[in-house]
């Protein structure tokens, strides 16, 4: 089993001395795909579903519900810059952390940077961060490994720039309430813009406009958990012998 597209080779080489069944985590290349017994692919790769092919809701991934979450915390997670899929406004951007902060003034909320977070946007939070004292921000490289995890268990509703969409589905698999922060895509129809429509359109998230506008409340629903469905179809396709 393997994840990431530098992992492809290695598996079909390791199928090829062993003659074992391989599986990817990531849609290969349309020339390796017949190769594979079995590829979990997102639904927003638009690759249709097959023999070896079983589309999920995003990547799957580790997070999981572990406890109660803390009605009255929240976190907000900040991409950053891609110049192949979508612009960049910090000044927009620190307007809809604004918005937020004004609008639930009762919620104690964490910011976070990514390592794609420029330095001028980072440096817009650190000066919010000292006008607002329900807000504490972080740089993301003072954060110690397992950092994440443990807001997501914490937090019960998480804000996420819509450039990422591992977060997203993290939040969603650790069972928080996500809203999506907006950006302006270079593409109209790439990965991550059909993604973030396909996620609207099941009311999993909360879209940041209709949010402002009073029109679409928090949704709690049961949490993603596309790790065990992908576990459980290796197990149904390769039974472990007793």
């Amino acid at each position: 089993i393997g994840t990431g597209s530098r992992t492809h080779l290695f598996l079909l080489r390791a199928k090829q001395m062993t003659g074992m069944p391989v599986v990817t985590c990531m849609t290969p290349s349309t020339l390796l795909r017949d190769r594979f017994d079995l590829i979990f692919a997102p639904k927003h790769d638009g690759i249709a579903a097959g023999k070896n092919v079983l589309l999920t809701v995003g990547p799957p991934n580790c997070a999981r519900v572990s406890r109660e979450k803390k009605s009255r915390q929240g976190l907000i997670l900040i991409g950053g810059v891609d110049s192949k899929s979508h612009y960049w406004d910090p000044e927009v951007l620190e307007g809809y952390v604004r918005q937020i902060l004004t609008r639930e003034p009762e919620i104690r909320w964490t910011l976070s940077s990514s390592p794609r977070t420029p330095v001028d946007t980072v440096r817009r939070f650190d000066i919010l961060a000292g006008e607002h004292a329900h807000l504490q921000f972080f740089h993301f490289e003072d954060t110690s490994s397992g950092w994440i995890e443990e807001k997501y268990d914490e937090c019960d509703k998480v804000w996420v720039t819509a450039d990422s969409m591992s977060m997203i589905y993290e939040a969603l698999s650790a069972g928080c309430r996500v809203g999506i922060l907006p950006i302006r895509w270079r593409q109209k129809n790439n990965k991550f813009r059909r993604s973030e429509d396909y996620l609207r359109q099941e009311s999993m998230v909360v879209s940041y406009s209709f949010w402002l506008s009073g029109r679409e409340p928090w949704q709690k629903r049961e949490p993603l958990n596309e790790a065990k469905r992908c576990a459980e179809e290796i197990l149904k396709r390769w039974p472990p012998k007793s």
